[in-house]
């Protein structure tokens, strides 16, 4: 009967064994798998180590090649044409930008430094020489610069109660100066504003008729008339589309840029022809061409006096010429 079974003693080598064995194979196999692992850890270490000095080594020979290397170092200037400044003034303004280190580490004539700095470069070209309307920097690999710029037309030189600007041909002041060496180039005209109105560099200061007539007028009245005015000129308001030139003998010449400069010239070649000897020049106090068809002048210490251009006045002085040119 189950209940009069005898139990087994604790010390029977079949129970005693078991156990014993059971918890030595365990520790073994854990001990096994713990070597495996950090064998593994140091294996994967090691070449997680490799990696990485490889790819350190690759990009470390990639950023002295870019930035330190003389192969991408800049040796060679390509630049525009320019005529009012000076090549050798451009080049060393580059050249200056481009010398020394970023930081103190990287130097500014490699190709990638230079072309992150391009912006700085040509802000630095327009700030030495307003002349410049626009700088363009680019790169030719392996060693060259490419400068690209526009230039402004030096038109008038302008003075209005302070310090004179450069004007442009498109009316707009700059400061500046045409560039000396270029001494065959006849000298701009200057224009006096005597309502002393600040002068601003953004907007346009005179109207297209302005900039179209008087900066060559000076040149026309000498070849045409043979009248020499000085290089000097006075306007009431640079709104007024007038200028004041003064002659070398004396006497005043008031045109307006509203009036075709054909006419005027007419008005002016008939006036000297039909009214005006060479002896009343010298008493001659003004001539006002502001009012198309007409011309009115004065005598010093005299009244002003009205000379009218007429149609026949035209008609007749385009016979003479034609007759002039048969005659040739």
């Amino acid at each position: 009967m189950k209940f009069f079974r005898t139990k087994k003693s604790r010390g029977d080598s079949s129970t005693l064994l078991r156990p014993k064995r059971s918890r030595l194979f365990r520790a073994a196999l854990r001990k096994q798998q713990r070597t495996i692992s950090q064998e593994n850890v140091r294996r994967w270490s090691l070449w997680a180590v490799g990696y990485v000095l490889l790819w350190g080594a690759f990009f470390g020979l990639v950023i002295f090649a870019l930035f330190f290397s003389s192969l991408l170092r800049i040796d060679q200037e390509d630049i525009d044409p320019l005529k009012y400044v000076s090549m050798d003034e451009v080049n060393a303004v580059i050249r200056d930008e481009l010398s020394g280190k970023v930081f103190g580490i990287f130097p500014k004539d490699t190709i990638p430094v230079a072309f992150l700095r391009r912006h700085i470069l040509e802000r630095k070209i327009l700030e030495v020489f307003p002349v410049l309307r626009s700088v363009t920097v680019s790169f030719a690999f392996p060693e060259m610069i490419i400068l690209k710029s526009e230039e402004r037309v030096p038109t008038l030189m302008f003075c209005s109660g302070g310090p004179c600007f450069l004007v442009d041909e498109r009316g707009v002041a700059f400061e500046g100066v045409p560039n000396p060496s270029a001494a065959s180039e006849p000298k701009v005209l200057s224009v006096i504003d005597m309502s002393a109105k600040p002068v601003s560099q953004q907007d346009p200061l005179f109207s297209e008729d302005f900039l179209k007539v008087f900066p060559v007028i000076r040149q026309r009245l000498l070849d045409e008339l043979g009248v020499e005015v000085s290089n000097i000129a006075e306007t009431p308001s640079r709104l007024s589309d007038e200028l004041w030139f003064r002659s070398v003998d004396g006497w005043k010449l008031r045109m307006s840029a509203t009036v075709p400069v054909e006419k005027s010239m007419l008005a002016l070649r008939l006036l000297f022809a039909k009214t005006l000897s060479e002896g009343d020049l010298k008493n001659l106090d003004y001539i006002d061409l502001r009012t198309e068809n007409r011309i009115f002048y004065a005598m010093k210490g005299d009244e002003q006096k009205e000379h009218e251009t007429t149609s026949d006045d035209e008609s007749e002085n385009e016979s003479s010429d034609a007759s002039q040119e048969k005659g040739k």
